[in-house]
């Protein structure tokens, strides 16, 4: 069986491994302990499969943030970008905009009112959250994290698997 891991970096982000047929194996959200990420935890599901590749968010631009969130954004993308490294696993930095062109193509992007309340702008949440009903219409993505029941589905969850499934489409052949 071949699989494949999409990881949305951060305190909120998340783990998505896939098999060959877009199958989802594995949810699992970022392992922290307090407000720090869990290297251990991070190394065990980096090397808890042969994946044949790794997608890793790089959001180089945060709009909206706080700096205090974008430097730890920043300090999880390293961290795993290093583990992958030093452990020799193929993966490739993907950038949001790459991703969300291909796993959005047919779906009805939708807007949002600007915090200027002047413009429509896309709300790559709800976009994305369109897009993941459609793929996978049975899995259930209202959980938090830790894996409690949810009224909001998991962005870091959603991005994870939409980006794992860029990756599975384009090293998957």
């Amino acid at each position: 069986m071949k699989y494949f891991l999409g990881v949305d970096p951060g305190l909120e982000g998340a783990f998505v491994i896939l098999n060959e047929s877009s199958q989802i194996v594995e949810k699992i959200g970022m392992p922290l302990i307090g407000n720090e990420y869990n290297k251990t935890e991070i190394k065990e599901i980096l090397l808890g499969r042969e994946y044949v590749h790794i997608g890793l968010e790089n959001p180089q631009h945060m709009f909206g943030g706080s700096k205090k969130s974008a430097v730890s954004l920043a300090g999880c993308v390293r961290l795993i970008e290093g583990m992958l490294f030093a452990l020799e696993l193929s993966h490739t930095l993907v950038r949001p905009k790459e991703w969300q062109k291909e796993m959005w193509k047919h779906i009805k992007i939708q807007y949002k009112v600007s915090t200027s309340g002047k413009t429509k702008v896309v709300d790559t949440k709800a976009t994305s959250s369109l897009s993941v009903i459609n793929i996978w219409p049975k899995e259930d993505f209202y959980l938090t994290n830790k894996g409690n029941k949810s009224k909001n589905m998991n962005d870091g969850l959603v991005d994870a698997v939409l980006i794992c499934e860029y990756v599975r489409r384009i090293y998957g052949k």
